[in-house]
């Protein structure tokens, strides 16, 4: 039987951890903000109760993919650049 996985979220929780994204979904439907959902959050005992190792190895494991997901899709969404254009706004900008 397949365990199923908790989808977390990309903020990080007072002791650590990253919020579930599935608790962040239900406040916000409920009516929160973002900024007020992971604030209610961090008053919880789930979110300040100090993390297990394995919980910090797997936590710690998830940043690290996270990060490099974030900067690849940060790469390929840069815009091309317009040489030409570049090159004109050069030429405005010296006169």
């Amino acid at each position: 039987m397949a365990v199923k996985q908790k989808k977390l979220s990309n903020f990080k929780a007072p002791n650590g951890a990253f919020y579930e994204q599935n608790d962040i979904d239900y406040l916000i439907n409920s009516g929160y903000v973002l900024e007020s959902a992971l604030e209610e959050l961090s008053k919880t005992e789930k979110y300040t109760k100090p993390l297990d190792e394995k919980t910090l190895k797997a936590q710690a494991l998830f940043s690290k993919i996270s990060g490099r997901k974030a900067e690849e899709s940060a790469k390929e969404e840069k815009p091309p650049v317009d040489e030409n254009a570049k090159a004109e706004e050069s030429k405005a900008n010296e006169k």
